[in-house]
């Protein structure tokens, strides 16, 4: 009987796989960046801009392309320097500023996986991802975002 992959070693398997994919491979340094844990209480996933946190419980929920949707999201946080670039956003409103970045990143990856019928990455159900929005830097949509009050 096979044993079952602790959410860790999940999450080390994918980050592997995702540094194989030719897609992915310049990636690889990004990845290899601060540090990466699993705290099981913590609702999903974040980053702040080195270090990336994984809440045990979600990342257990997620099918394999889910869970390389969500390490990737959070690493193109860092490879697109959200946190460091977009201080002032993220100390006037820190949830806008997150909806913004989160934005740009699902649209790129949401572009990237519609492109792929190889199911290697899912956009996870619940990600912000909005068209409207397509095309536009993190500090247009933050704009945008705050106009309508959101």
């Amino acid at each position: 009987m096979a044993t079952q992959l602790s959410v860790q070693d999940r999450i080390t398997q994918q980050r592997v796989t995702i540094m194989r994919d030719p897609r992915f491979i310049a990636l690889a340094g990004i990845l290899m960046i601060g540090s990466w844990e699993v705290v099981d209480n913590f609702p999903t996933a974040a980053t702040n801009g080195k270090n990336v946190i994984y809440g045990g419980k979600f990342m257990a929920t997620l099918d394999n392309p889910t869970m390389r949707f969500v390490i990737l999201h959070e690493y193109y946080h860092v490879m697109l320097l959200h946190i460091p670039n977009l201080q002032d956003l993220w100390k006037e409103d820190p949830q806008t500023a997150n909806i913004a970045t989160d934005l740009v990143i699902n649209l790129m990856l949401d572009k990237y996986a519609g492109s792929k019928a190889d199911n290697f990455i899912k956009v996870w159900q619940n990600a912000a991802l909005d068209y409207q929005y397509d095309g536009l830097d993190a500090r247009e949509i933050y704009k945008r975002l705050r106009e309508i009050g959101r």
